[in-house]
């Protein structure tokens, strides 16, 4: 187990340790090693504790689409200092793998219920999410005045399993002029509710009327959303998607899929 924020000058890190003890998995704790081999597909959850992680890309579990999400593509190289509870955070060698798809054409007339989704291969499985995207609108009035510097746009999370909205606001004279949805989102069963907050190194800070925004549901019966909650196992080539439901039509969607190339060594080391 790793040992909470050991430092001071001069001091040495502490030898590696069992990655993973009997409560952990429930057998024997393995050799004590910071090293680790990682297959195509493979994932291992860091422990309970602080470690510095390089190797591999490193992923949280986001609790809003229940899916794991990319702290960033530096890991690999630079490391991350991890302080983990031991089951929201893991390494994982991702090629040969399933780790999205992007969705090429909504479709119409699904239902929640009765839509599926198929991989052509490799077993991935799939959430698919429809309707609950959002469109923002200026009501009359409410671009507020006194702004220097776009303010920042905060939309509520939906239910999950879901996709959070987001949107930046277009300024012009000082006030907000419109929106641009970034991520419309998908899975809202309600109008989310959405603030605007003046950005904090506007020059005119403390002489802002804020602005006001009005959200609205759109793309019912529509695939707006497409959540990989497996991977599969790893191919050798592109898997594809097969989108079906009772009523429903023309929604695609194409998979993210990296080759396989180079078995990748963790390096999970406490601190």
């Amino acid at each position: 187990m790793a040992q909470n924020r050991l430092g001071g000058q001069g001091l040495s890190l502490p030898y590696p340790q069992a990655l993973y003890p009997t409560l952990l998995v429930g057998s024997a704790p393995q050799p004590a090693t910071n090293a680790i081999s990682l297959d195509y597909g493979a994932a291992l959850v860091i422990p309970p504790g602080d470690w510095m992680v390089s190797g591999a890309p490193v992923q949280w579990l986001d609790p809003v689409t229940n899916s794991w999400i990319y702290m960033g593509s530096s890991s690999t190289t630079n490391g991350w200092y991890i302080h983990s509870d031991g089951q929201n955070f893991r390494v994982i060698n991702p090629q040969g793998i399933v780790t999205g798809a992007a969705i090429t054409a909504a479709g119409s007339g699904y239902t929640q219920s009765t839509v599926t989704v198929t991989a052509s291969a490799g077993g991935s499985t799939w959430q698919p999410i429809i309707g609950g995207a959002v469109s923002l609108a200026l009501p009359s009035g409410g671009g507020g005045s006194g702004y220097t510097v776009e303010p920042i746009v905060v939309i509520s999370a939906p239910p999950s399993p879901g996709v959070q909205a987001t949107a930046k606001a277009t300024l012009s004279g000082g006030a907000v002029t419109g929106f641009t949805v970034t991520n419309a989102g998908a899975g809202y069963t309600v109008a989310p509710t959405v603030s605007i907050y003046p950005n904090p190194f506007d020059p005119n800070f403390g002489a802002i009327t804020a602005a006001t925004a009005t959200a609205s549901l759109t793309g019912a019966g529509t695939l707006t959303g497409l959540l990989c909650t497996w991977g599969g196992t790893p191919q050798a080539s592109q898997t594809t998607l097969t989108i079906t439901g009772a009523g429903g039509s023309g929604a695609t969607a194409t998979t993210v899929w990296v080759a396989e190339s180079a078995v990748d060594t963790v390096y999970m080391q406490p601190l």
